[in-house]
């Protein structure tokens, strides 16, 4: 999103600031960046949010000079040895980091302590991405008491067989895509980017066209630069099974 993309240049400009320098102005920071007003005042506040900057009316926008510790971000994982929990905690691990954030992994879902500092919210904590299968009682549970932003990443489609506890991502098939790219715009959101594999494969062919049209469907053109792609890193495929899954692909085609 051009906001994030803001917010991380913005970040990286800070870090070679002075406590008490003065930011351009917002006009300055439109040209400069080639973003509109809004996206400049979106990426803004999420910097106050994170005590980066402080803005005094008549003044303008200044480098804080309070201790910048680096909001941390909890991963919260069903469970630690699952292939897709792994990889989904990876590429988050990964994502957070770019973008100035501690990540926390609990190492158990169930240790009392660090699930009550969860629940309670510590002063510096971002946000909770639950990863997995979670029971929806724990599900009702948290969204019920946690007082921080809480989102369900997940490979199953709980979150649309019933009313949604909170925020969901969900890797499926295009049915899902579709139902959840609509679940999103019935929400409120305008602008919902894709993460795919990078891939022309067809479980990746699948799931997009069920984003786009569910996109489509409420009159929201599909945009190029909505699309981001996991870089994903494999060995050619040789040998009998590669030609099968070859031949495979090309009759779906």
């Amino acid at each position: 999103m051009i906001s994030d993309r803001v917010e991380h240049h913005l970040r990286k400009r800070i870090e070679n600031l002075r406590a008490g320098t003065m930011l351009p102005p917002q006009e300055v920071l439109v040209r400069e960046l080639g973003a509109s007003r809004h996206t400049i005042r979106e990426a803004m506040d999420r910097l106050k949010r994170d005590q980066l900057v402080e803005s005094t009316r008549g003044r303008g926008t200044f480098v804080t000079s309070r201790p910048r510790t680096k909001p941390a971000v909890h991963l919260v994982s069903s469970c630690m040895d699952h292939p897709y929990n792994l990889m989904c905690i990876g590429v988050l691990t990964e994502v957070l980091r770019e973008r100035g954030y501690l990540v926390h992994l609990p190492g158990s879902r169930t240790s009392g302590d660090e699930w009550r500092d969860i629940v309670c919210g510590h002063e510096q904590s971002a946000g909770v991405i639950l990863i997995g299968d979670f029971g929806r009682e724990d599900l009702q549970r948290l969204s019920e008491t946690c007082r921080l932003p809480l989102v369900h990443v997940s490979d199953t489609d709980e979150q649309f067989r019933r009313p949604p506890l909170c925020d969901t991502v969900i890797n499926d098939n295009a049915a899902m895509a579709f139902q959840g790219t609509d679940y999103l715009i019935r929400q409120g959101h305008q602008r919902i980017a894709f993460l795919g594999w990078g891939s022309e494969g067809i479980w990746d062919r699948e799931v997009r066209r069920g984003y786009q049209e569910s996109l489509l469907a409420h009159s929201l053109e599909p945009r190029e630069d909505w699309v981001l792609r996991v870089p994903v890193a494999t060995a050619p495929d040789t040998g009998p099974a590669a030609d099968k899954n070859a031949q495979l692909e090309a009759k779906s085609r």
